[in-house]
């Protein structure tokens, strides 16, 4: 499970066209005669590796200009993943497929395609938003944790990107306790004192406790969860796709807006 990660972390890995031992080769065109393994197979043999984790494979594809290399659109525990398999289903790739030529991120960007919060829920979350820095009629939701060190330090390229783009940023409180003990009685004092954007940002969340804002972060929490965000920050755009973390270039938050 992803949490406060930024998205550098999922850039350490790149997948190159030389993986000689699994037999797969580059082609120019879409390959006509490979086919892909069922979900069925491929959520088979993950379950061997992956162990109690929830598996759920979404779809298997063939990727566009490789011959025997197949997409599979997974979410494990949730958490909504690419990965590359090869056409037996036996050999697993993991990491970010890369254009050198185009310098293009072709597993980020099938995955702003794939991972999209639906319009049901994207109305859902409109009942949720806690906090509001007010800009233009665009609008993201920013899912963050009081006590995240990732989500401190987006704060300030995020708001400059907001009004250099008039974007309204619509804020909803979910804490990780996990890893921040006291990021939940921060976040219910929040929704208890109305709180604003600016005692946010400057950390003056209050300390009380009542049972309006307890309501609150634990709907919250659960909504969160049946859309899949396992971690802080996300970002969730007006046309429900998604960002996981601190993106490495704040302007790839224009694709939530478009």
């Amino acid at each position: 499970m992803r949490q406060n990660s930024t998205k550098g972390d999922k850039m350490k890995k790149v997948l190159l066209c030389v993986l000689l031992l699994v037999g797969i080769s580059c082609s120019a065109v879409d390959s006509k005669s490979s086919s892909c393994p069922s979900k069925e197979k491929v959520q088979a043999n993950l379950k061997n590796v992956i162990g109690d984790a929830s598996i759920e494979v979404v779809n298997v594809t063939a990727v566009k200009g490789f011959d025997g290399i197949c997409e599979a659109f997974v979410k494990i525990d949730g958490d909504a993943r690419i990965l590359y398999i090869d056409k037996s289903g036996r050999y697993l790739l993991t990491g970010n497929l890369i254009d050198l030529v185009e310098r293009r991120n072709i597993t980020r960007d099938r995955m702003y395609e794939l991972d999209v919060v639906t319009s049901d829920y994207l109305k859902k979350l409109e009942k949720h938003v806690n906090l509001e820095y007010k800009k233009g009629s665009k609008f993201i939701y920013v899912i963050t944790d009081p006590d995240c060190p990732v989500c401190k330090r987006a704060e300030k390229p995020l708001i400059d990107w907001a009004n250099k783009n008039n974007v309204t940023l619509k804020i909803l409180l979910y804490p990780i306790e996990s890893l921040h003990p006291d990021a939940y009685a921060k976040s219910v004092a929040i929704v208890c004192e109305n709180r604003s954007f600016v005692d946010y940002i400057n950390r003056n969340f209050g300390n009380t406790s009542c049972d309006r804002g307890k309501r609150a972060i634990d709907s919250n929490k659960e909504l969160l969860g049946e859309i899949g965000i396992a971690g802080t920050p996300t970002f969730i755009g007006m046309n429900g796709k998604k960002i996981t973390g601190l993106p490495s270039d704040i302007n790839e938050l224009d694709n939530l807006i478009k």
